[in-house]
């Protein structure tokens, strides 16, 4: 399957349209003037940032431009030959917006001034709408769960799917599954369903393994965006990794979730054949580091996220017109009142499931020049599920048949999540010509395995019962090779940008049903 997608963006008019802007980086732009409002042609602006420095000149409007900043905190400082320098600290860039930072420089004044604070200057030239955040400014000191669907569902417009699972939000009214999600450039929405991540027509959604350790700054669009975002019927969600910089950074992150610390949780026993949870812990542990390889030129950033998580499930109910070998001697003569536990034998009144992520991410970036960029970013959240019931019906179904003795029958593991990789160049030929390119590959995947697909699933019709395998059970492959090319020309307070994006994408699902034989129904 193919997809392609061409980007033609003419702005013939002055500013105030929505304008062209970066996925993955941002612009900060402005005019340097003297105290009564007159351009200064000429003018020297200098960024300091993370990554090094930059310098442009005013044209004789005085207008300045930089692009392709990585999001992050800058300096910038403005002077011009018989005028006084300024300087602006603390100016914040995002993906894809325009951080206008205008100049009023005074003439024969001969000290630095230094600008600490300022009240953020709006985009004018842009009608998206949506929020971005700051990861690093928010997340630690704001109650939110760790992955990037708990930073991205604090924005307005953003709320509950509706049975799209918890991971698929509703943007601006869509469903939970019409948004894209974008993480570096690469977009990640899962081909067949539209979901975020791994997803299941049995499990639901799984979701992706990218917590906010990893990212700089997520911005969620909830219309009004670019032509290049032409993918959703909702909302696009787009984040970037962290980049390396010239200070070298190490953090270490212990997460526990020790059912110590939860609640009572209540317990179903007024029906039969329930499988009520009983104990959920979870460990998270994050390492990352980032710094330079040759200071102003290569930098990286890598990061490691294991997480482990354990739920136990306790059949608290049973049918009273069955009966069970409870005591493992081969033959079902016990019976199992409504209320009652199992304390022994070959199937146990609890059993444990478990799951693991292998989440990661690493960039390098490399400056040719300063206005030429190259970047390599990788991620993925590769993840498995031990053999057992991943299901709770699984262990439910084998245990209220007495002639089912094993409940392993119906248990398969799990092997689910996804690898990502992109490469991306970024040039600044001109003050008013600007170039980006990147390729992408995108692999994802959900199998199921283990002794439940070897099995026969039974149903009986008259009984209203299963058991046996799993019967249906999936083996989804999701992939794709992603290209984008986009040139940018800027005549004053107008933009030309047109571009190229091509999707090839694989993604296949059999329809597979456990056991040698088929499926049985029967009365």
């Amino acid at each position: 399957m193919r997809k392609f997608g061409i980007v033609l963006l003419l702005l013939l008019l002055a500013a105030g349209f929505a304008l062209a802007q970066e996925r993955t980086t941002g612009t900060l732009e402005g005019v340097v003037a003297d105290a009564d409002g007159n351009p200064i042609d000429g003018a020297v602006v200098t960024i300091v940032g993370p990554q090094g420095t930059r310098t442009a000149i005013t044209d004789a409007e005085g207008r300045y431009s930089f692009r392709g900043l990585s999001p992050g905190r800058y300096s910038v400082k403005a002077e011009a030959e018989g005028y006084g320098a300024v300087v602006q600290s603390d100016v914040d860039v995002f993906i894809g917006r325009r951080t206008q930072v205008p100049f009023a420089l005074q003439k024969g004044l001969e000290e630095e001034i230094r600008v600490e604070s300022q009240a953020p200057v709006v985009d004018l030239k842009s009608t998206t709408t949506g929020e971005s955040v700051k990861v690093e400014d928010f997340a630690p000191y704001v109650p939110l769960g760790r992955n990037l669907v708990s930073v991205f569902s604090i924005a307005p417009g953003v709320s509950d799917g509706g049975g799209t699972g918890q991971v698929n939000a509703s943007i601006s009214g869509s469903s939970g599954l019409e948004n894209a999600y974008f993480v570096d450039g690469v977009n990640i929405t899962n081909n067949g369903y539209g979901a975020l991540g791994a997803y299941s027509i049995v499990y639901g959604s799984l979701g992706t393994g990218v917590t906010y350790d990893f990212l700089e700054e997520v911005q969620v669009k909830t219309g009004g965006f670019e032509a290049e975002y032409g993918q959703a019927g909702g909302g696009i969600v787009n984040t970037v990794v962290k980049s390396g910089s010239n200070d070298f950074t190490l953090d270490v992150a212990w997460y526990e979730e020790p059912t110590a610390l939860e609640g009572v949780r209540g317990q179903r026993t007024d029906f039969p054949n329930i499988a009520n949870v009983v104990d959920s812990k979870r460990r998270d542990i994050t390492l990352s580091s980032g710094g330079p390889i040759l200071r102003d030129r290569l930098f990286y950033f890598a990061a490691y996220n294991p997480v482990e998580t354990e739920t136990t499930f306790r059949l608290t109910s049973g049918s009273p017109d069955v009966l069970y070998d409870l005591d493992g001697d081969g033959t079902a003569t016990d019976s199992f009142p409504v209320g009652a536990t199992i304390s022994g034998g070959r199937t146990p009144a609890e059993v444990t499931r478990k799951r693991s992520t292998d989440n990661y991410a690493a960039k390098l970036t490399f400056f040719a020049t300063p206005n030429h960029k190259l970047e390599l970013t990788a991620f993925g959240d590769p993840s498995d599920g031990d053999v057992g019931p991943q299901a709770p019906t699984t262990f439910l179904r084998n245990l209220t048949d007495p002639t089912i003795l094993d409940p392993l029958t119906g248990a398969t593991g799990l092997d689910w999540g996804g690898d990502q990789i992109a490469l991306k160049y970024q040039g600044v030929w001109t003050s008013n010509f600007f170039t980006e390119i990147q390729y992408a590959n995108k692999e994802n995947h959900f199998r199921e395995v283990g002794p439940g697909t070897e099995f026969r699933f039974v149903f009986d019709v008259d009984a209203n019962t299963t058991r046996g395998g799993a019967g249906f059970y999936e083996d989804l492959k999701d992939e794709s090779d992603q290209y984008s090319f986009k040139n940018t020309h800027v005549f004053g307070p107008v933009e030309l940008s047109y571009g190229y994006q091509q999707e090839d994408i694989n993604w296949a699902q059999p329809r597979l049903r456990s056991g040698p034989t088929y499926t049985a129904y029967f009365p």
